[in-house]
């Protein structure tokens, strides 16, 4: 990965890959090099099982071997048309029978196609014109030329992430390093494209590619394992972000981090512990360490004015008579102030009053004055800052302070950042990749009020020491100068996606034009990667970004506040019923809500997708009080199945049915039915439903008396999609929900469970399973007519089913039925012999009488549902 940029100074400076390109490529298609060579590459196999003439490889070293020498020499060669010499590529090793990979040629290839891309003359592909006909004035030459080749590193992307997602639990270096020297070409390459593209003015309008090869942490543990000084949680934090390409981790890596000196040996990849406050032991920091200056706190009496009067209250910091002085202003009678955003575990924050050190004071004010926002006649700027304007006492007056926090930024003529790290580099001779790259690692970027701040501010600086830096003239001129750029310049790739890191904070994206959705969609990816020491303080922030009433959620206890903040929101994606999110909160109607989206403890719900093309043509579920309202129709991605059985056939075996049924939905056990359920759709289809995980942590306990069960299933577009399926034979899986409720007036109200992957079965197989059930009918039968109980104990059920089966069933009928079902193997448990699975089939129907059965061939329309 030699063609990659790194900052000056460099900590690690190179990582070396094993060169392993025994095999010369032939300069064939690129597709169907597998073939040629003999490796088997098929869909059903690969890559979980990978053989070569025959015969299956499972060395790691001949695996790396073939993906080298196809994903990456392979991927130049074609994308560049050059017949690829893979020996220039070879640099020696620690010892003769080793080498490593040196990609610092990769720069004069690319490159020299570039310049030659840039005068190409691009003719469309005459599959396409014959397709297209007189259509093809239509087709930009260059566009198609460039889609082609996007096209191809779609293809090695998508084989690479099916590689390190069948590895990743036995991902061993060699095999990492080799992965992430192709990433780092496809990256490459993909800019290039998309520079081409730009330059010759058929790009989409952004300058970059359409393909980000995003690295799971199971292929950078070998980069990790080389950055001991690093908090586990920021290269969690990073690695997860979008936009971290290998590009942007390996010039990061080579920064020093943001306070070496801490201890994170108690930190995890959730988990920053160096950066929460310790109210024991909290120390407000001077300037320099030795430094021994007093403490200036305002006027409290002028504060609390200001504060009372629903105004928000500033200061400045000015020399009288050779003192320092606090000034008390109110910000209705100013014209500009800036607020201050800092991090507390640096030490400018109190605890204790609303004080500071005189020296801290001072340079704050010289900071702030340095902006020049303020015209020439006014002195000093005034600030707004945390540990001086929101009063620590009396409680009262505080909360009436914390009810303005959202104003204070929004009228702010801008925030000032303060970190530690920031401030303790000088700017001038940085490049914009590496002043951004120290932004998105400092410890600003992983607290919570901080992402508050600088959201709500209309103009951003972040202080280093010899300067502040304006954050959007930055941003705005490096764009500018990126575009400028020669294509294909290796610095270009990484400079596009370092400054994607902002998302990180979200600075700039304004989230205006698409709401409280938009917004909440944004705010969730941020703080994937943040923390608090205080944290019913979630809540009050997420409040202040939304511009939400905080009066509810100020004065809530503590542990409501979550649940004051959700009650406010008023849509939430439908995809959120089916995350496996944990912990939720136990408040009534807000059960289906996060308790927290802070960190990285709910992978499942970093991964949701809050803002997505189905939410935006406006299919979004309602917050209400009693829980998330919803209607199923053709147009939202929900299917419900409801049971055939009559809810007002409440005989006792019916009613026994019923709950045995319920149960085995609701609680995952190791019983002869297993972990899954058999559901037939009123069409003749069949469905296993693998009970995963409970919806919420304290499970509610139903009322099978009273409440009819019933299934959520999220499907593309509508359950007709799931019916689609019927000719595949690796079935697709579909998040379900299993709930429960009582027959009212609409909504109906229902009350969610567990969650279930619903899968539907082959066609082929359905005859079987209604065989199955037609079994247990006539065992149950048999059983009443003899005046016999079915017995209670479960291998005394078996038994007695097995051997009612081999009396009453042709053994050719009883072979062609397990090999029927045995493919399917639906309820996941270890099987004796094909007969004891046909038994523990019969004994699951004989439990859940016809509770299986289920109305899938009517969408339901209109009927609106609650679930909580």
């Amino acid at each position: 990965m030699d063609h990659l940029p790194l900052p000056p100074n460099p900590v690690i400076g190179s990582l070396p890959v094993p060169y392993l390109c025994h095999e010369t490529y032939d300069g064939g298609s690129f597709l169907t090099y597998p073939v040629r060579t003999g490796w088997n590459v098929t869909e059903e196999q690969w890559p979980e099982t990978l053989s070569r003439y025959g015969e299956e490889v499972h060395g790691e070293v001949q695996i790396a071997s073939f993906l080298q020498t196809w994903l990456y020499f392979g991927l130049l060669s074609e994308i560049t048309g050059y017949a690829i010499d893979a020996a220039a590529f070879r640099a020696p090793g620690r010892t003769r029978s080793t080498a490593w990979l040196s990609s610092k040629s990769l720069p004069d290839i690319v490159g020299q196609w570039s310049l030659e891309s840039m005068t190409l003359q691009c003719e469309v592909d005459e599959s396409l014109r014959r397709r297209l006909g007189k259509d093809i004035g239509l087709v930009h030459p260059v566009q198609d030329w460039v889609s082609k080749r996007a096209d191809i590193v779609d293809v090695a992307e998508a084989t690479w992430s099916r590689v390190v997602e069948a590895y990743q639990d036995k991902m061993t270096d060699t095999l990492s390093l080799v992965l992430l020297s192709i990433a780092a070409l496809g990256d490459y390459l993909s800019q290039a494209l998309a520079d081409i593209a730009r330059a010759r003015g058929v790009d989409d309008g952004d300058g970059t590619p359409a393909t980000l090869w995003l690295l799971p942490e199971s292929v950078c543990r070998p980069l990790v394992r080389r950055l001991p000084s690093w908090c586990p949680n920021k290269l969690h934090g990073l690695i997860n972000t979008q936009g971290c390409t290998i590009g942007v981790l390996w010039y990061i890596a080579n920064l020093q981090p943001p306070k070496v000196r801490d201890n994170h040996s108690k930190c995890s990849a959730e988990q920053c512990n160096s950066l929460h406050i310790n109210q024991d032991n909290y120390k407000v920091q001077h300037t320099t360490a030795d430094c021994s200056c007093g403490l200036k706190c305002p006027s409290t009496k002028e504060m609390g004015s200001i504060v009372r009067r629903g105004s928000i209250a500033l200061f400045t910091v000015q020399r009288d008579m050779g003192e320092v002085m606090l000034s008390v202003q109110d910000e209705k009678r100013t014209r500009n102030y800036v607020a201050i955003s800092h991090v507390w575990a640096d030490g400018h924050g109190n605890l204790q009053a609303n004080s500071l050190p005189t020296c801290v004071l001072e340079k704050l004010q010289h900071d702030v004055d340095a902006l020049g926002i303020s015209n020439s006649r006014v002195k000093h700027t005034p600030i707004w800052m945390d540990t001086i304007c929101l009063p620590r006492f009396p409680l009262e007056l505080r909360r009436n302070a914390l009810l303005r926090l959202s104003d204070v930024f929004l009228k702010a003529g801008g925030v000032l950042v303060l970190d530690s790290y920031l401030q303790s580099s000088d700017s001038r001779d940085m490049s914009p990749v590496e002043i951004v790259a120290r932004i998105s690692i400092s410890g600003w970027t992983a607290r919570l009020w901080t992402y508050s701040e600088g959201r709500l501010a209309r103009r951003v600086w972040f202080q280093f020491r010899d300067r502040a830096i304006d954050f959007y003239e930055l941003m705005n001129n490096w764009h500018k100068e990126l575009e400028s750029r020669i294509p294909a310049n290796p610095l270009t790739s990484v400079s596009y996606n370092v400054a994607a890191l902002h998302s990180a904070t979200n600075l700039l994206e304004s989230g205006r034009e698409g709401g409280e959705l938009l917004e909440l969609g944004q705010i969730k990816i941020a703080l994937t990667s943040r923390q608090t020491s205080w944290p019913s303080d979630e809540a009050l922030c997420l409040g202040a970004l939304l511009r939400l009433d905080l009066s509810s959620i100020v004065e809530a206890e503590d542990s409501n506040k979550m649940a004051a903040f959700w009650r406010q929101v008023t849509s939430v994606p439908v995809d959120l019923i089916f995350t496996k999110c944990s912990p939720k909160l136990e408040h009534l109607g807000c059960r289906w809500a996060p308790a927290s989206l802070l960190g990285g403890t709910n992978p499942d719900l970093a991964k949701l997708a809050f803002v997505n093309p189905l939410i935006i043509a406006g299919h979004y579920i309602k917050c209400t009080d009693v829980g998330l309202e919803f209607a199923v129709d053709m147009g939202l991605p929900v299917a419900a199945l409801l049971p055939l059985s009559s809810s007002s056939n409440t005989g006792n075996r019916t009613l026994e049915s019923k709950r045995n049924f319920i149960n085995m939905c609701r609680q995952p056990t190791a019983s002869a039915a297993g972990k899954t359920v058999m559901l037939r759709g009123d069409d003749g289809s069949w469905y296993s439903g693998a009970v995963d995980n409970l919806w919420h942590g304290t499970p509610i306990i139903p009322d099978c008396e009273h409440e009819m069960p019933v299934l959520f299933v999220r499907v593309r577009n509508t359950l007709t999609n799931m019916r689609e399926q019927n000719d595949r034979k690796v079935w697709e899986r579909y998040p379900a929900i299993f709930a429960t409720y009582k027959a009212s007036k609409e909504p109906l109200c229902a009350r969610a469970h567990t969650h279930l992957s619903l899968t539907r079965l082959d066609t082929e197989t359905w005859w079987s399973f209604d065989t199955l059930s037609r079994h247990a009918r006539a065992f149950q039968k048999k059983c009443r007519r003899g005046g016999s109980f079915m017995p209670e104990d479960e291998d005394q059920m078996l038994d007695s089913i097995t051997v009612w089966m081999q009396a009453t069933q042709a053994e050719e009928a009883l072979n062609a039925l397990v090999a029927s079902i045995l493919p399917c193997e639906p309820l996941g448990t270890v099987i004796e012999s094909g007969l004891t699975l046909c038994a523990r089939y019969i004994y699951y129907f004989c439990l859940v009488g016809e509770w299986y059965k289920f109305r899938n061939s009517d969408p339901l329309a209109g009927i609106r549902w609650c679930i909580d």
